[in-house]
């Protein structure tokens, strides 16, 4: 970063750079051009259930109280809506995807507790939270300061953000063997990290390896997620080389679980207080 370069405009640069390297305006909350549209039915089986030692899940648990108001923005197909809303008093659920949304409002039907916002963040008119989580949500959110501020204005007592340390495995030389161009990186922790310095926030962060969602059933699974997350249609010239090259590449862990080969992806948990320590 340039010493007169904002943290917020390197946000910025990364993720127009990382669209137009794409190709593509398609961005999180706009429904004429949902992202989501293709890949909604893959990651809302992968989420149907959140796994017990995933260090985001065991943080809101340890910080939950059964009186909680929990609002969770880019709630997704609810796998962390899902099990909140047996816990907490009100979950309130932001998701602009309507792909997403679908299936978060079809897995949410019979939870009264519950309210669904289809929405872009930041939004209006919705009520504090004792308790808000992020997950993973942040990567394609040009305008990072508006966004982490209404966070923290819509939070009582506690805010919580998954976010990645490295960049997502495997894209990298996928990117370079088939565009013939490394690929813009995402945002990250670091950046988020700074972003959060320059609103006053100085954050606590907590690092654990990723678990699952770079680990994949069966082969087939994986040449889906890296065909999707480089934006190829699915029958086409390029799909084709991606899927010789993924299949080259990929790993069998003991578990039976493939995977691109190097290390284990790091995920943060960055969280700040809105009042004294629990």
């Amino acid at each position: 970063m340039s010493g007169a370069e904002s943290w917020a405009a390197r946000w910025r640069s990364l993720v127009v750079d990382r669209d137009h390297q794409r190709g593509t305006d398609q961005r999180d909350g706009d429904p004429k051009r949902d992202p989501w549209t293709t890949r909604a039915d893959r990651f809302a089986a992968y989420s149907q259930q959140v796994d017990p030692a995933d260090p985001f899940w065991r943080r809101i648990q340890a910080a939950l109280r059964p009186t909680d108001t929990v609002l969770d923005v880019g709630a997704g197909a609810g796998r962390y809506a899902a099990p909140l809303a047996q816990r907490a008093k009100t979950v309130i659920a932001v998701e602009p995807s309507p792909a997403m949304r679908q299936h978060l409002a079809a897995r949410l039907a019979d939870a009264p507790n519950v309210q669904v916002v289809g929405a872009a963040w930041p939004t209006d008119d919705l009520p504090i939270a004792d308790l808000t989580i992020c997950a993973h949500v942040v990567y394609g959110v040009r305008e990072i300061a508006p966004f982490l501020r209404a966070l923290d204005q819509h939070t009582r007592r506690l805010c919580l953000i998954a976010i990645r340390v490295d960049q997502p495995p495997g894209l990298e030389p996928l990117s370079k063997a088939l565009f013939g161009a490394a690929r813009v990186p995402q945002p990250a922790l670091l950046d988020l990290y700074g972003a959060l310095l320059e609103l006053g926030i100085a954050a606590d962060v907590q690092i654990f390896p990723a678990t699952g969602s770079f680990r994949f059933a069966d082969q087939e699974g994986a040449v889906a997620h890296y065909r999707d997350r480089l934006r190829l249609p699915p029958a086409s010239a390029q799909a084709d080389q991606l899927r010789e090259l993924v299949l080259a590449q990929l790993i069998q862990d003991a578990d039976g679980q493939w995977r691109w080969p190097g290390p284990v992806p790091r995920t943060a948990i960055v969280s700040w207080s809105k009042d004294a320590p629990e």
